[in-house]
């Protein structure tokens, strides 16, 4: 991997590869030169400090002092462990979760974030070194030789993100990376000139493996701003792809939902958007009705529908496993019932249906579809679990055996006319009144139905074996007495369908809603929460009801 980067170094010593824009300050940039010259100075040191294979976390500011320690790792032999700032109560109990986990011997950050990690630190006890690597001095003159790594050799260990669990640490190698950065250049057709960027944090696998790793091997450049201002100015990802010519961008399906309910005509005048090649979207459930929507409405200036590209991956097939490429995107329309029983089949001309949106064709690796019991091969349109093999799947994890030589992935899916479609989480997958139910989808169906729960989170889970329940956030001042209306009017939503009835409504402050680093919700934790009373509510519906009768 290192040998990659510095022959791309080499060659074009002068060209700026990695740039961090920031609201109202002058652009940080690196060129490859001087990232080649930081990351072997700060590896050096780390050489001095840490023995070959040692784990360091690399805990930073959102910017470019963590892509230096990353490659500062590589050189030094040591496994970097990315991790985000700690934050809430729960993304810091997350954090000391990996440093256990891990064995770190170590906690790289930049000047800004010494004092609060190494007060963190001392706060639990953590015989941990805290280390800025921002300011150290480079000459030349104390350069070491990089460390020897083969293809087998890990370079990352990269934590799940925890959606029904304790965060797990995916072993990936140097072969894993290079494998997947060579599937995504040739599967979006990148070249030395070309530009990929975005907000996704650079300690999530769609911002390290997706777009910064395959910029600095395959691209020309890496153009980044912080997840905090496309939260709060969600025009700047527009901007910043019109501006620096960004061919390849990704986010998850909120932040292209975020962006069409968001953004006025008035901040996108002038801007021209035919350069996105593609706008890759993954990492959580795609809807079809977002990418119209985005597609429509930014279609006036430059967004070509083919455009969009939804994806599939995960963090132990190092990132990418399929993508439907640069066709854009196929919608089946799909029995809903058939669902239920296992079975994705066209839906008829008059029965219960829903679009499900398709992740395109496995790109370098072998996918197939298993019964998640017996583990045996599933034909096409029968939903089991995804299993993967091939270069980009990581041997395991962390303290864990080697994995199975077909990898299982925890998701559901099924092939259709050659395609993968992913229907949920095993995990998180309902039992209610002898019917398979997927979370995501009955929690999209309440905020389709109720305005107020728009652009919000929720989560649904059983509890008592059958009971079914849901939490979701709610933004706005409302009384008690319209709180309640619109926690009845959920379950006479959730009722329409036949056999459904909702045990219990929830209602949460924005943010109620625990979420993963990289935004995923997290269900379990939610059931756990609600089952210890561990939540905040502003309203609590309560009581069994039955379903409301489809003619009333």
């Amino acid at each position: 991997m290192l040998q990659a980067l510095r022959r791309r170094a080499a060659a074009d010593p002068d060209r700026v590869v990695l740039r961090f824009v920031e609201d109202g300050r002058e652009d940080r940039t690196l060129t490859r030169h001087e990232l080649d010259l930081a990351a072997a100075a700060t590896g050096s040191w780390l050489r001095e400090r840490f023995a070959v294979g040692d784990r360091v976390l690399l805990t930073y500011s959102f910017g470019l002092d963590f892509v230096v320690g990353l490659v500062a790792c590589l050189h030094a032999g040591l496994i970097a462990v990315p991790v985000p700032l700690p934050g809430r109560d729960h993304e810091r109990r997350r954090l000391r979760c990996v440093v256990a986990d891990s064995g770190a011997c170590a906690l790289l950050t930049d000047t800004p974030n010494l004092v609060g990690l190494g007060d963190w630190v001392d706060d639990h006890a953590l015989e941990l070194p805290v280390l800025a690597t921002d300011r150290l001095p480079v000459r030349d003159q104390d350069l070491r030789p990089p460390a020897d790594a083969g293809p087998d050799t890990v370079a990352v260990i990269q934590y799940t993100s925890g959606t029904t669990g304790d965060p797990k640490g995916v072993l990936v190698s140097h072969g894993n990376l290079l494998h997947n950065v060579d599937t995504i250049r040739r599967t979006f057709g990148i070249t030395e000139n070309s530009t990929l960027g975005g907000w996704i944090p650079h300690y999530h696998d769609m911002g390290l493996m997706g777009q910064i790793l395959p910029a600095l091997i395959a691209g020309e450049a890496c153009v980044l701003m912080t997840p905090t201002s496309f939260l709060r100015r969600p025009h700047q990802w527009l901007e910043l792809v019109h501006r620096h010519r960004i061919e390849v961008s990704a986010a998850p399906n909120f932040a292209y939902d975020l962006c069409s309910r968001r953004i006025t005509d008035e901040q996108v005048a002038g801007l021209d958007l035919s350069c996105w090649r593609h706008a890759v979207n993954g990492a959580e459930p795609i809807r079809p009705e977002t990418l119209a929507a985005f597609t429509a409405r930014f279609a006036p200036i430059g967004f070509r529908a083919a455009a969009m590209t939804p994806c599939y991956g995960l963090a132990e097939a190092t990132l990418f496993v399929a993508t439907t490429g640069s066709r854009g995107p196929t919608v089946l329309d799909i029995d809903t019932q058939h669902l239920e029983r296992g079975e994705l089949r066209p839906a008829g001309a008059l029965g219960p249906r829903r679009g499900l949106l398709s992740c395109g064709r496995p790109r370098d690796l072998a996918v197939r579809i298993v019964d998640p019991v017996t583990h045996q091969p599933l034909p096409d349109g029968q939903v089991g679990e995804i299993q993967i093999r091939g270069g980009s799947v990581s041997a395991g994890y962390w303290g864990a055996r080697p994995g199975p030589d077909h990898l299982p992935t925890g998701d559901l899916g099924a092939f259709h006319d050659g395609e993968l479609y992913v229907t949920g989480r095993r995990a998180e997958t309902l039992s209610h009144r002898g019917r398979t139910l997927y979370p995501h989808d009955l929690e999209h169906e309440l905020r389709l139905a109720h305005p107020e729960l728009t652009g919000l989170a929720g989560a649904a889970f059983t509890v008592d074996e059958d009971a079914l329940v849901v939490l979701h956030e709610i933004k706005g001042t409302f009384t008690a007495a319209e709180l309640a209306l619109i926690a009845a009017g959920m379950v006479r939503t959730a009722g329409r369908t036949p056999g459904v009835a909702l045990a219990d409504v929830v209602l949460l402050r924005p943010g109620g809603i625990r979420r993963t680093t990289s935004g995923k919700i997290q269900r379990t934790t939610m059931r756990e929460l609600y089952l210890g009373g561990g939540l905040a509510p502003l309203y609590v519906h309560g009581g069994p009801v039955e379903p409301t009768d489809v003619a009333a």
